[in-house]
């Protein structure tokens, strides 16, 4: 039966989908319209996007943990700065990363800078913040594609923009 193999294949891409949500229910959908393997591959890419979408609303619940690794010099709080960064540099580039990843990435690049384990073509610069202190500025690659983040002195996220792996 093509829907009983449309829902087996639908969990085995999207394994988080089993527990209920959106993606489910675009699951659901795409199984009782796909009436080719066509459609089944525009619906599955319809779950996708719908996954996408539960990581933009995970921003309402970001972890008290993952905060403290932020510090706002432009936004009303560390969580508005989360949330605006995040929408513009994985979001809107249909990166399929958590928030909680996103700021993983940040750190890991700040890290390797602290212990010298940038490559070649890293380039560290002094920077004014948006508050004026002072910050550090890492980009890593070519401006087409690169890896950069932006920290206070202490080490904390102000911004980060991860590579795209789908580039």
């Amino acid at each position: 039966n093509i829907a009983c193999l449309t829902a087996d294949v639908a969990c085995a891409i999207l394994p988080g989908a089993t527990g209920g949500g959106l993606a489910v229910k675009a699951i659901e959908r795409g199984v009782k319209q796909a009436d080719n393997v066509g459609d089944l591959f525009k619906w599955l890419d319809t779950a996708l996007d719908v996954n996408k979408a539960d990581n933009i609303a995970d921003l309402g619940q970001i972890s008290e943990n993952t905060l403290s690794k932020w510090k706002s010099t432009t936004f009303k709080n560390e969580k508005d700065s989360i949330k605006y960064h995040y929408e513009e540099h994985v979001s809107s580039r249909n990166i399929d990363m958590t928030i909680e990843e996103y700021t993983d990435k940040a750190e890991n690049l700040y890290n390797r800078y602290l212990t010298g384990n940038l490559p070649e073509n890293a380039k560290v610069i002094d920077t004014k913040l948006g508050d004026g202190s002072a910050g550090t500025k890492i980009t890593i690659g070519p401006n087409s594609n690169n890896e950069m983040g932006i920290y206070s002195k202490d080490g904390k996220i102000i911004t980060y923009h991860p590579k795209n792996p789908n580039k």
